[in-house]
């Protein structure tokens, strides 16, 4: 996950997003926010929050699109992860809850040996980036709706001058040790889980691409890839099957689970899909008001299963069914063309700034990203032999 954010899970699991450690300068940093986490979970603050039903989920997808022409059962388990997804990336607590958080969690990082102050300066740098994001980018924010405000800073403040930090040793104190740690960090989508580009989705470790309808929202989980339509009247996402069977034993095992009485099979039948054997059903509502349309595809390419579901009113038929046959292998071009953008440390000359620095070595970020994350002013005159936090493009090894 690229945005930056940490959560605390019903349970007591702590998280961090890959895209919170760009930010971080110190150990420390990174301890403050862990404290704070800690006691979010050990305070069961989302167990709570859900029982409010305060946690809004990312996506949405309405469960009538698949509910009604398939069973309540399959529904459930198509929107599920989407909307688990969804909340676990919230971060939406209480004001109490938070104030809560970062009093004992800066005791916590204090006992442990950190410097409490530290926190500060990450929830400071989290403020300021999710505040350079999108709107679409916000909904991950740690700040999306409890910002760092100025009385939150100094109720932090007042309880840190009451602390002793311990006498122990945080496993990494050098600065220069912990930056070059965070080398190689991608700072783009992994593609290693397959990427985005505009609405064409390339994975070039399991040799794909699929092509998903123009200007639709996009998700991208370890369970499932797919998009939703922005008015979110129908979807499309596919999976990779646990096993690799015949797909025409995964079609007939799903045809068993169809409630009869409330679809009607339109299509139901092996196909070839650039040569690879695969079997499409679709299916839509005997109710002649719902003009639902589903299409189910499981396809045997390479080594793997895929599974393919796209549902929605019968005005996208045309529209699923062109993204639900356009899967296929990916080419050398085109997976030569899939790139990351990386973390790279490296070090400044004597009275560079962060400017020509980034023109030196071709960073890519936005200077004022960058201006953040190294916790420096753009015109700041850097001291040879300085590490410096940059972002650069790179191809991604076959």
């Amino acid at each position: 996950m690229k945005e930056p954010n940490a959560m605390a899970l019903p349970g007591g699991y702590v998280y961090f997003s890959r895209g919170i450690l760009p930010l971080a300068n110190s150990e420390a940093e990174l301890a403050g926010v862990l404290g704070h986490e800690i006691i979010h979970a050990h305070k069961r603050h989302s167990i709570k929050a859900m029982r409010k039903g305060i946690f809004p989920a990312i996506l949405q997808i309405p469960g009538e699109i698949i509910n009604v022409v398939i069973s309540p059962q399959l529904g459930n388990l198509i929107n599920t992860p989407i909307k688990y997804t969804g909340e676990l990336f919230s971060s939406n607590y209480s004001r109490k809850n938070e104030k809560e958080a970062d009093k004992f969690g800066v005791a916590l990082s204090a006992k442990s040996g950190y410097e409490p102050l530290a926190l500060v300066k990450m929830l400071n740098k989290l403020e300021k980036i999710a505040k350079l994001s999108s709107d679409e980018e916000a909904k991950f924010s740690f700040f999306d709706s409890h910002p760092m405000t100025a009385k939150r800073e100094s109720d932090i403040q007042k309880r840190v001058k009451k602390l002793e930090v311990a006498d122990v040793n945080p496993i990494i104190k050098d600065q220069n040790v912990f930056l070059k740690k965070l080398d190689g960090i991608s700072l783009s989508g992994n593609p290693a889980h397959g990427v985005f580009q505009d609405y064409v989705f390339l994975h070039p470790d399991m040799g794909f691409v699929i092509e998903f309808p123009k200007d639709w929202l996009t998700s991208n989980s370890p369970e499932m890839v797919g998009a939703v339509d922005s008015t979110k009247s129908a979807q499309l996402f596919m999976g990779v099957k646990a096993e690799q069977k015949k797909p025409s034993i995964y079609a007939e095992e799903t045809k068993k689970e169809l409630p009869l009485d409330d679809i009607v099979l339109i299509n139901d039948k092996k196909i070839k899909i650039n040569g690879n054997e695969g079997y499409i059903i679709s299916m839509g509502s005997k109710e002649a008001e719902e003009k639902m349309i589903i299409h189910m595809l499981w396809l045997n390419m390479g080594k793997y299963t895929f599974q393919i579901l796209a549902a929605g009113d019968e005005s996208y038929n045309e529209i699923l069914k062109k993204s639900v046959l356009s899967i296929r292998p990916i080419t050398k071009k085109e997976k030569k063309s899939v790139k990351a953008t990386v973390l790279r440390i490296v070090e400044a000359k004597e009275n560079e700034t962060l400017t020509s620095l980034s023109e030196r070595t071709k960073n890519v970020l936005n200077l004022e990203y960058l201006s953040i994350i190294n916790e420096l002013e753009v015109s700041t005159k850097l001291s040879k032999g300085q590490l410096i936090k940059i972002g650069k493009e790179e191809t991604y090894p076959e």
